[in-house]
């Protein structure tokens, strides 16, 4: 089922068929792992390993902040497609962020 990994997980871990949870060891390792990637030039970036480590986090709180929106949006109403009226309150936030992130990429460029 969906999200019952970590019961799976703790039910092997307390029958020592799985090694105990180490968030030491896991920092070092991702640590070690972050610092013996190449640096490479890719396009118009300039680190590709950093680029998609926080394009990944981004895309992924992004995504998170609008399945909820629209969850919350939808249940509000009647069900209907589309759904505007939990979209459009929140089109003007999307279109600030929006510009922000290119303003801040140009201020960012200019220096």
């Amino acid at each position: 089922m969906f999200g019952l990994q970590w019961l799976r997980k703790a039910i092997l871990r307390a029958s020592g068929n799985k090694a105990l949870h180490d968030e030491a060891q896991i920092y070092a390792t991702q640590l070690a792992a972050a610092q013996s990637a190449p640096g490479r030039r890719r396009g118009l970036v300039n680190d590709w390993y950093a680029f998609t480590l926080s394009f990944k986090g981004v895309v992924l709180k992004g995504l998170e902040v609008v399945f909820i929106t629209l969850t919350f949006g939808s249940n509000s109403t009647a069900s209907r497609w589309p759904p505007s009226e939990p979209v459009l309150p929140s089109s003007p936030w999307l279109l600030s962020v929006c510009w922000s992130g290119l303003r801040w990429r140009g201020c960012q460029r200019a220096a």
